[in-house]
């Protein structure tokens, strides 16, 4: 807003407040967070309803109006989102009216941007030293009196809001991460012998609400969760909006077993079941707890970091609380994930990693059907190290997705040769970390890479394991979409471990089961044959490939045939062979 558009604002307001005495389109312009002090500080109001009374009642008293003269507006810009108007007029009623009323007032106005609209924020006026006078004329000299008066108490009052609204969170109306550790730091100075802890938490997926939803939706559960978490602090507590979809509250407790109880019940107080019910949606939380000592010597930013590492510490790790707590090893472990990943990146450059390919074969006919490449890290001395090894670290830390798009683009360079050289390529599969779904646009990436080295898609099938459906069900669903879309193939690994099995088949349409090694090595045991028996007739039932994993005896293979499964893998076929190996045995005899 330019000062010439500010100085006109004010004048509009000024003329419904005092000669229009428009009220109700004098509110359009007041934020909800207004604070209001009247002239000689008698009317003061610090919420919307309160001064929307007031007015009313105003009016009632005396339903004439006013007039204006000698208006002077100054402006002043506090920040990018505050400005600040200083105003000074003589007020007076109408010389029809009696008795005749004078005043020389100061007017002090505040606007703050809110949804890109400008709002008045704080309003404070006053009139001048003295009594009434009959005249409005004024000399230069009080002009000048006046100004320096009035632009200094605007200073204190604007330099007193800027203060408050740096604290608070301007979406959800909560404190912000800065306001949160200042009140915190308080509450724990006075006091120092109290037990305290923090909760830090934030929404499973956020980002694909929000991509589902829409961006406004997705504000509205913010707003929702903020009011709500409000609502469950208690006396020396305090909560706020620290980024995005994350919240912390600082607990008083008594003991363990208390704050447990209080936590475990927060979670179904955070979203109304109406507004799920008209979402459609249920929304998962998942947090971190940093107990405070009394007497700690720790920050409180320190606090909420820790609170924040177990957070993340339970995110990449199975728990079945939605929480768990902070403890110091978590530290030591984070430093060796973050040596790890490093030494990963210059491993990345030195061509350290593999690829190694075991090779599926249809039951029926003993031919190869296709192959899966998996990762091998190779370190220059020769030694291999197994994905067990690494793979945890890096879906933790999130360095899984970087190395998930260079071991495709190691894939499709070499498959582009293989197919270059007249070759006949099978089908591959290529594992793919469930943090992708998070990605809209990861599909899209995807399918670039295939595309420039010109990959047939019908070559190319993703693989994802049946685990990534439990906390990504809804994302799953529009991944299948548009794999579907582009004509790759959406294999299912570790197929029947989870509880998710035919919740899964009922929602999305896999190409590809893959059942997990533990169902095919328990073959024998009476209840476990069953589970697989049927797994296998729910999958042909439905039009799907199964493939079963770790098959190493010969009697496997029988088995499985009898069951009329589609495609076999494992050591009794072929270990995981290097890429020389892979094109000599595989490639070359096929063609």
């Amino acid at each position: 807003m330019t000062e010439e558009q500010a100085a006109a604002l004010t004048r509009e307001i000024c003329q419904l407040y005092f000669v229009e005495r428009d009220y109700s389109k004098l509110m359009n312009y007041i934020s909800k967070d207004i604070i209001w002090i009247g002239a000689r500080g008698k009317e003061n109001f610090n919420t919307f309803e309160d001064l929307q009374v007031y007015l009313q009642n105003e009016k009632e008293f005396y339903e004439g109006s006013f007039q204006l003269a000698n208006e002077e507006y100054h402006v002043l810009e506090i920040t990018k989102d505050v400005i600040c108007v200083l105003s000074c007029m003589d007020v007076c009623t109408p010389p029809e009216v009696e008795p005749v009323f004078t005043e020389h007032i100061y007017f002090t106005t505040i606007y703050h941007r809110e949804d890109k609209e400008w709002r008045v924020l704080h309003i404070h006026n006053s009139f001048a030293d003295g009594v009434g006078r009959k005249t409005a004329a004024a000399e230069d000299s009080r002009y000048c009196r006046d100004f320096l008066m009035i632009k200094e108490e605007a200073f204190r009052l604007a330099a007193r809001e800027v203060e408050e609204v740096r604290k608070l969170d301007a979406l959800t109306g909560i404190y912000n991460v800065e306001g949160f550790v200042e009140c915190m730091e308080s509450i724990l100075q006075d006091d120092s012998f109290g037990h305290y802890a923090i909760l830090k938490f934030g929404i499973n997926q956020f980002r694909y609400l929000n991509h589902v939803l829409g961006y406004r939706t997705g504000d509205t559960i913010l707003r929702e969760i903020a009011s709500n978490l409000k609502l469950l602090c208690g006396e020396r507590e305090v909560c706020a909006r620290i980024e995005k979809d994350n919240y912390a509250i600082l607990l008083r407790y008594e003991n363990r077993e208390e704050l447990d109880q209080r936590i475990e019940g927060f979670w179904e107080h955070f979203i109304s079941r109406e507004t799920e019910a008209a979402l459609d949606i249920k929304v998962h939380f998942t947090g971190g707890v940093c107990l405070i000592e009394p007497g700690s010597r720790d920050s409180a930013k320190q606090m909420l970091d820790k609170a924040m590492l177990a957070q993340n510490y339970r995110k990449s790790r199975k728990w079945e609380n939605h929480y768990v707590y902070y403890e110091p090893e978590m530290e030591r472990n984070q430093l060796r994930e973050q040596e790890l990943v490093e030494t990963a990146r210059y491993a990345m450059r030195r061509n350290e990693f593999s690829m190694y390919f075991q090779p599926q074969i249809f039951l029926d006919t003993g031919e190869v059907a296709g192959t899966e490449v998996l990762v091998r890290w190779v370190k220059p001395d020769g030694r291999i190290v197994m994905p067990d090894e690494f793979i945890p670290v890096f879906e933790h830390t999130g360095f899984i997705k970087t190395l998930d798009f260079y071991m495709l683009e190691k894939l499709c360079s070499h498959m582009r040769k293989w197919l270059d050289e007249g070759l006949d390529v099978c089908p591959v599969s290529i594992n793919q970390s469930r943090l992708h779904l998070e990605d809209q646009h990861y599909v899209e990436q995807f399918c670039s890479v295939v595309d420039r080295y010109r990959i047939p898609h019908d070559l190319i099938a993703f693989e994802l394991t049946e685990s990534a459906f439990t906390e990504y069900d809804q994302m799953i669903q529009r991944l299948a979409t548009e794999l579907h879309f582009y004509g790759f193939r959406l294999d299912i690994d570790d197929f029947g471990t989870g509880y998710t099995a035919l919740n899964l088949l009922m929602q999305i349409e896999p190409d590809v089961l893959k059942m997990d090694r533990s169902l095919t090595a328990n073959y024998q045991n009476p209840r476990g044959n069953l589970v697989l028996k049927k797994m296998i007739e729910i999958a042909k039932e439905t039009e799907t490939t199964i493939i079963c994993e770790g098959v190493e005896y010969q009697e496997q293979e029988a088995y499985f045939k009898h069951l009329q499964c589609d495609i076999a893998q494992g050591y009794y076929y072929y270990r995981p062979m290097p890429e020389e190996e892979f094109v000599t045995r595989i490639l070359k005899r096929k063609s």
